[in-house]
């Protein structure tokens, strides 16, 4: 069996994805791959983007509205919930706005308020 990233995933009954790291992240997300999930798809190709662990956008801890909406509509073709429900939150250097895509990040090495 495949994840949606074109990866073969981990055994559904007795395997763990770790999706609060990168490399939980990268089970299914592939860099290099053309795939619209890929994390060297659209603007994550930024070169600001390219260096930067997932987590510092993405809040996938357990209970999170990342957590819940990204595995939430695994019965679907798009497998997953709206991608910027995975964005911002606690422990993340963004605030994202829903519905204009804004992403306002903070900190050093980032760039300034942008539309996705």
């Amino acid at each position: 069996m495949s994840c949606h990233g074109g990866q073969t995933a981990p055994n559904w009954q007795t395997g763990t994805i770790s999706v609060n790291t990168d490399a939980g992240c990268r089970l299914c997300h592939v860099y290099g791959t053309t795939q619209f999930n890929g994390p060297t798809s659209t603007n994550h190709n930024r070169s600001e983007h390219r260096s930067q662990p997932c987590t510092n956008c993405h809040n996938m801890a357990n209970g999170s509205t990342g957590a819940t909406n990204h595995f939430r509509f695994l019965n679907t073709t798009a497998l997953e919930g709206p991608a910027g429900t995975t964005v911002g939150g606690t422990g993340t250097r963004v605030t994202y706005t829903d519905g204009t895509n804004r992403c306002t990040p903070s900190g050093s090495g980032c760039h300034s308020a942008e539309t996705w």
